[in-house]
């Protein structure tokens, strides 16, 4: 499944630090236009002292070291590669973990149908 998103799986025994730096570049190589302000963006929000409460407050963490017309513009023009995306989590998803499947049950209305 490794691509160019990607990087090597994750290794029983490897080190944590390598794990998540491995993870973080291929995360960074998923974003398209205005990467640099969107990985900011993404450090800002996990780094929050408190729930984030205001994208614009984002632009005011230490981590965001960009101005915050930046950050409208990482919001706008910033773009996920979606499957390199599912790609990167796949490779990066312990194997310990139990499959999980997700399914949409739900409903759409009918109102003019006789049975549904």
């Amino acid at each position: 499944m490794a691509d160019e998103h990607t990087t090597h799986p994750v290794r029983a025994g490897e080190p944590p630090v390598a794990a998540l730096v491995d993870f973080r570049t291929g995360f960074f190589r998923c974003l398209t236009g205005w990467a640099d302000a969107a990985f900011e963006l993404c450090d800002a929000s996990l780094c929050a002292p408190a729930p984030v409460t205001s994208v614009p407050t984002l632009s005011l963490e230490p981590a965001f070291c960009r101005s915050h017309g930046s950050l409208y513009k990482a919001l706008s023009l910033g773009r996920v590669d979606h499957e390199g995306m599912r790609d990167l989590l796949v490779v990066h998803r312990p194997t310990t973990w139990p499959a999980v499947f997700a399914v949409d049950a739900s409903t759409w209305a009918r109102c003019d149908a006789e049975t549904s």
